[in-house]
């Protein structure tokens, strides 16, 4: 009996030890399987990479195409006429070398690609051999990535507009305003920061690189696409510590519509009449800072559907300080037509003539629709009209939004020459 119990103990111990054993040898496997699965065949490699010259502080790119079982390397891209050479790689390591011998020197060029994110990583180690003793052999190092393919060339006028993109390892949602500015697109963060982007609209791609004295630089890329009407966005943005390192963050998100920046006008749009204190802030913000361009959070309107309907209003004779003007009016303002047959119409609510007020509703003087068109600038839309007879003109320049409202600044110049400064604002 007590044999029978002893030996069912050991057969237990020993079918503990094959187990463990098993186990063991399972875990030891996932790390290799892991690695198989991560391998880069080459035609996840093939494509076009950006990366950084920290050293002459610029962008390089160049091309991998996938030639039988070999990866061919063309460079460079954008000037002159594309060399290429063939490079030997390794797919379990994700390493491609090759060696070239010249007559004075032997450059040696070690290519190393991994997934990172939802892009793919590249280091390039590069060395030259002189066979000159008195010559200084080198040794560099760059990083970049590999960006997606263009579907179609997207104007840069397509590509503005408000985005919400997240990194693809994080649940935060980021906000950035894309503005145009000649042939560059102004990255406005949520910081109140401001950022400039080359734009080459037939890569539909926008990009920036910084450096920094200690060698160091970022470079960012938002590649643009466009699904079913709606922009998408593809960002990467490439942290590199000079001959040492990167982190390469990737992220996704859209071109989304806001109220004021794609949402409909009828959200802002208001028939209250006007009080005085629904102007302070031009005296809290625009007489202190000169421009709302400095106002964090601000988004400009280029988009003349956005800015019908109904607006409170206000013209003042003293643009340094709306306080101490000797004659104010205040008004509704009705925005309606097309761009280009926009239509304006005062009803005008009361005067304030050294602060005594004065109610105007009913009097026909200067109610008139102006008539004139939309335009839109570098950064944001305009309305200029004028009266019937040509004789009262408004210029209203600016139109945007800021903390769930809608204002614009603009200029009312009457048939005399004399000009007011309007202020207008919503809901």
């Amino acid at each position: 009996m007590t044999i029978n119990i002893i030996a069912r103990g050991a057969k237990r111990i020993i079918a503990l030890i094959a187990l463990i054993a098993f186990c063991a040898a399972m875990l030891a496997a996932q790390p290799a399987q892991a690695a198989a699965a991560k391998r880069l065949n080459l035609a996840d490699i093939a494509g076009e990479y950006e990366y950084l010259d920290v050293y002459r502080d610029g962008v390089l790119y160049i091309q991998f195409i996938k030639d039988g079982n070999k990866l061919v390397e063309v460079w460079p891209l954008d000037d002159g006429a594309p060399r290429h050479a063939h490079d030997k790689y390794d797919p379990a390591t994700g390493v491609a070398t090759r060696v070239t011998k010249e007559k004075d020197y032997t450059e040696s060029e070690t290519l190393t690609f991994t997934r990172s994110g939802e892009t793919i990583a590249l280091m390039i180690e590069y060395t030259r051999d002189y066979n000159d003793s008195n010559k200084p052999d080198g040794y560099w190092r760059y990083y970049g990535f590999k960006i997606p393919a263009a579907k179609a060339s997207i104007p840069i006028d397509q590509a503005e507009g408000t985005y919400e993109y997240q990194r693809s390892d994080s649940n935060t949602v980021h906000q950035v305003e894309m503005v145009r500015s000649g042939d560059e697109l102004i990255a406005r963060l949520e910081d109140g920061s401001e950022k400039r982007l080359s734009y080459y609209p037939d890569r539909a791609v926008a990009s920036r690189s910084n450096k920094a004295k200690n060698g160091s630089a970022v470079h960012t890329v938002w590649s643009f696409s466009k699904n079913d009407g709606v922009i998408e966005a593809f960002i990467l943005e490439s942290d590199i510590t000079k001959n040492a390192s990167q982190k390469l963050y990737t992220y996704k998100g859209q071109r989304i519509n806001l109220v004021g920046s794609g949402g409909p006008a009828a959200e802002f749009s208001t028939e209250a009449l006007p009080k005085l204190a629904d102007f302070q802030w031009y005296i809290n913000d625009i007489q202190k800072t000169g421009s709302p361009q400095h106002l964090k959070g601000v988004k400009f309107i280029k988009d003349f559907e956005l800015v019908k309907g109904g607006w409170k209003g206000i013209i003042f004779d003293n643009e340094a300080n709306l306080a101490k003007s000797g004659c104010l009016s205040t008004f509704n303002l009705d925005i309606s037509g097309s761009a280009k047959s926009v239509k304006l119409t005062p009803d005008w609510y009361r005067e304030y003539d050294s602060f005594n007020e004065k109610d105007v509703r009913g009097d026909a003087t200067g109610t008139d629709p102006f008539a004139g068109t939309w335009g839109s600038g570098r950064d944001y839309g305009f309305v200029k009209a004028e009266d019937e007879f040509g004789d009262n003109k408004i210029n209203i320049g600016m139109f945007y939004e800021l903390n769930g409202k809608q204002y614009a600044l603009g200029i009312l110049t009457w048939w005399d020459g004399w000009e007011n400064y309007v202020a207008l604002v919503r809901p």
